[in-house]
């Protein structure tokens, strides 16, 4: 294993030791915030990145496929 290896392996165990600290930080805002940024970002990857620009199903204004794009953006 070399410096680079475990510094990776470093990096995703610290992220799931972390992951393990997330039931104690539950609220039922953050649930709600977690609910709605699900449906926002579905909505923008299957509406624009799917259907609108890779398919060319449906056509739109500029400002309603950049809102779209930007809901899929937000994914990342």
């Amino acid at each position: 294993m070399n410096k680079k290896d475990k510094i990776v392996a470093g990096l995703l165990g610290s992220i799931h030791g972390l992951a393990l600290l997330a039931p104690f930080t539950y609220t039922p805002a953050a649930l709600g915030m977690f609910f709605w940024g699900y449906m926002i970002t579905c909505q923008g990857i299957t509406l624009s990145f799917h259907r609108q620009l890779t398919h060319k199903s449906f056509a739109s204004p500029k400002w309603v496929e950049y809102t779209l794009a930007f809901m899929g953006v937000l994914a990342v």
